[in-house]
């Protein structure tokens, strides 16, 4: 993205993000989240994914391990903080990371269920 470019927000997300239906709740504060987060970082200082993916949260940093196992499962956490974690226990690998992944797939969200079940490798980190 160019770092002088203007992130323009559609009305859609914002609308929708009272939409009765959780998938489509979850998936817009997700949206809504790292739009703002892209528009306040320079472009500069925003990670690549080591796995040439777009991933719609960037990694957690500075949090524990037992803070980010925890925080995928935990329903009382933003959306944006949940795949944040998601994508932090990527990026460590790992047994421990791999199992916290899998962990998560018993999540109440069905988005969150779907990001490392989806049959990309964005998420799940092979094993080598």
């Amino acid at each position: 993205m160019n770092p002088t470019a203007t992130i323009t927000l559609h009305p859609r997300p914002k609308s929708l993000s009272s939409d009765p239906a959780p998938e489509v709740r979850e998936s817009c504060e997700l949206d809504l989240h790292r739009i703002e987060e892209m528009k306040n970082t320079d472009s500069n200082d925003r990670r690549a994914s080591s796995y040439l993916s777009v991933d719609p949260a960037a990694p957690a940093s500075c949090i524990s391990f037992s803070d980010l196992r925890g925080m995928p499962l935990d329903e009382d956490k933003r959306m944006y903080k949940r795949y944040a974690a998601l994508f932090a226990l990527r990026n460590q690998g790992g047994d421990e990371a791999i199992s916290a992944i899998v962990d998560s797939l018993s999540a109440n969200s069905a988005l969150l269920r779907h990001e490392p079940s989806n049959g990309r490798s964005t998420t799940l980190p092979i094993r080598q």
